[in-house]
């Protein structure tokens, strides 16, 4: 975060015409709010001061893959599963729990639990998922998916749906501009 930090502010302050400065990261092991907190800790204590452009932090609780677990139409529990899927599901139910709410069941971080219960979903469809490679996860038809469980379950990935509310201002502003 810190190089890239670096490297945005440097591009933001030679060119300004930046309205938002978005920082996204996984939160990892700590809870969402100590994520944010911690990063405008870094902000204050480095001094970074953009003038207009504001600062937009996107966390996602836990990893990138945690909200890809959100889409019900790529997995159903109720059909046979194999090892390990079987026990992933045994232990938490992405289909029918909220995927932010998951543990990290014997493997060393939720981040790595995750990332391969996904690869076992996407495996028991007959392909492949990787954070290089995302094949199905990177197209529209699974972004969909992902709004609908957030509309049929509000509780549900909520720091997607932070994400995407981003997105809708943001979209927002482009129309508004576009209009004058």
């Amino acid at each position: 975060m810190y190089d890239g930090l670096e490297n945005a502010v440097d591009k933001i302050l030679e060119i300004p015409k930046y309205d938002y400065l978005v920082i996204c990261v996984d939160a990892d092991e700590e809870p969402v709010e100590e994520r944010v907190q911690y990063i405008y800790n870094v902000i204050r204590q480095q001094g970074i001061d953009l003038g207009e452009t504001k600062i937009e932090i996107i966390v996602q609780n836990r990893c990138i893959e945690t909200w890809l677990l959100g889409n019900k139409k790529m997995f159903d529990s109720r059909q046979p599963l194999e090892q390990p899927l079987s026990h992933y599901v045994n232990y938490y139910d992405v289909s029918r729990n909220n995927p932010e709410e998951m543990g990290k069941y014997e493997m060393r971080n939720h981040a790595d639990f995750h990332h391969e219960y996904l690869r076992e979903i996407f495996r028991s469809k007959n392909t492949t998922y990787s954070k290089r490679f995302p094949k199905d996860a990177k197209e529209k038809y699974f972004f969909d998916e992902l709004q609908k469980r957030i509309r049929d379950e509000p509780e549900d990935l909520k720091t997607f749906q932070s994400f995407l509310a981003f997105c809708e201002k943001v979209r927002n502003i482009m129309i508004q501009r576009a209009e004058e």
